[in-house]
């Protein structure tokens, strides 16, 4: 599988700049448009085939938000910097595509990111580290 960035919400400029790094790393960069937040990671991804179908996403995914696909470890940590490196604008909602996550939508991923994100920054275990 290639590495592939599913990209939610970014800004133009910013799209812009993270398309010249991914570029640079061999990442695909995927813009994921409104109308495809309810489909399966994994189709988004390119791992499953896009059966046509359109559910309509449950809920929206109202800041910005990346998903990795097909990262090694050391791929997710150069991005990291790169962005850093290139002052690109913080996103607090990242992912791993993961055997569990994959038929997730976006918009259920986005709901469990900002779930734990909420939890870190008031300094709880997040309810997936508590079972």
């Amino acid at each position: 599988m290639k590495a592939t960035l599913l990209s939610y919400n970014l800004p133009e400029d910013h799209l812009r700049h993270l398309r010249f790094l991914c570029l640079r790393m061999g990442i695909v960069l995927r813009p994921v448009p409104p109308e495809e937040w309810g489909l399966p990671l994994s189709v988004l991804a390119g791992l499953t085939e896009d059966e046509g179908e359109r559910p309509v996403p449950e809920g929206t995914i109202p800041g910005t938000m990346l998903v990795m696909c097909g990262f090694s470890g050391s791929m997710v940590n150069s991005l990291l910097s790169a962005m850093r490196q290139a002052r690109l604008p913080a996103v607090a909602l990242k992912a791993i595509l993961t055997p569990s996550n994959a038929a997730w939508s976006s918009t259920f991923l986005h709901a469990q990111l900002l779930e734990e994100h909420q939890a870190l920054q008031q300094g709880r275990t997040p309810a997936h580290e508590q079972q």
